[in-house]
């Protein structure tokens, strides 16, 4: 199972990750324990571990920022590595894919399409603006939809644009943390005391 998330541009900034791989690795195995088969078994061969391994989830609406955020990560990837890309698929059309993988520069990446079980997350909350839905939530079952033998991947939004070498990056390595992810401006820290009124 994957081992290790990075987050670029994530919802929640975490300000204080002490929480050990172990006892994250138990809470998510308690919460997902008994679930169905979430997607089709998905095989992509990983040709270095040079190469980053990239995921992200879109559907019919981000198809077009979707394209954008990939290009300008392949755009600015060195000329000596890859992109494996694999897209947790919420609903896009075999035409799309195609406008996709036509808009992406040839030899500089391999895809996956992820067909994911939407069920899983459909009771899942999601706030009132329209451009959100439950597609947001398919990064947290990345465990059980990539590969066992991708042991790191780095999760990006949709609908940036990357802006530096993700091989830079990628190049940080294993460490000590289980997730490691960007400080997002607009919430410089969470108070775990005030976060707590979010939990069941």
């Amino acid at each position: 199972r994957l081992r290790k998330l990075v987050f670029v541009r994530p919802q929640i900034t975490l300000h204080d990750a002490s929480i050990s791989r172990d006892s994250l690795s138990r809470i998510l195995d308690s919460m997902f324990r008994g679930w169905p088969v979430l997607s089709t078994r998905v095989e992509l061969s990983i040709r270095s571990d040079r190469d980053p391994v990239v995921v992200l989830a879109a559907d019919e609406k981000f198809a077009m920022p979707l394209a954008a955020t990939v290009r300008s990560a392949l755009d600015n990837l060195a000329a000596d590595r890859k992109l494996c890309i694999f897209v947790l698929d919420g609903g896009l059309s075999d035409a799309t894919k195609e406008r996709l993988v036509q808009s992406w520069p040839k030899g500089r990446y391999d895809v996956a399409w992820v067909n994911v079980d939407p069920s899983q997350v459909l009771e899942l909350p999601i706030t009132g603006d329209k451009h959100l839905n439950h597609v947001c939530y398919f990064r947290v079952l990345m465990p059980w939809l990539v590969p066992k033998e991708v042991k790191r991947a780095i999760y990006l939004d949709s609908d940036m644009i990357v802006c530096a070498d993700l091989g830079l990056l990628w190049d940080v390595g294993e460490r000590e943390y289980v997730c490691q992810a960007v400080q997002d401006c607009a919430v410089p820290y969470i108070d775990p005391q005030a976060a707590l009124v979010n939990y069941n």
